[in-house]
């Protein structure tokens, strides 16, 4: 990735997520749909996504990692909950937008990822972005 290690990189991740999640909104996301289709049908088709899942919240965690070790977040931030936070709202995001149509979604999402920043201790974060 050619964003800069720490803050910039993880609002970069978090910004092309959403991207990506909003491109998929017509169609479905194949990770939210192959966990519910998936979740107790062990087999190659259910680790691929596990795996391809993990994958992302390795490079996510790693990032917040990376954010603590550069001093954008206090270094007692709680990296795996810091990750399931923005988790959730990529879910929450789809969620909302996709299956009850909510206008506002997007920017609720964008809000969250700041308050959660804010909360953690990034002074930067202190005015949301749009």
């Amino acid at each position: 990735m050619q964003v800069a290690r720490g803050l910039p990189r993880l609002r970069a991740l978090f910004d092309n997520w959403m991207k990506r999640t909003t491109i998929e909104l017509d169609s479905g996301c194949i990770y939210i749909s192959g966990a519910i289709e998936f979740q107790d049908n062990i087999g190659p088709v259910r680790e691929a996504l596990v795996n391809s899942v993990g994958t992302w919240h390795a490079a996510l965690r790693r990032t917040i990692e990376q954010c603590k070790e550069l001093g954008d977040l206090p270094v007692d931030a709680d990296a795996d909950q810091i990750l399931s936070e923005i988790h959730g709202l990529i879910l929450v995001l789809h969620y909302e937008a996709r299956f009850l149509r909510s206008a506002g979604a997007l920017q609720r999402a964008l809000t969250g990822f700041e308050h959660i920043l804010q909360r953690c201790g990034d002074r930067a974060a202190a005015t949301p972005k749009a």
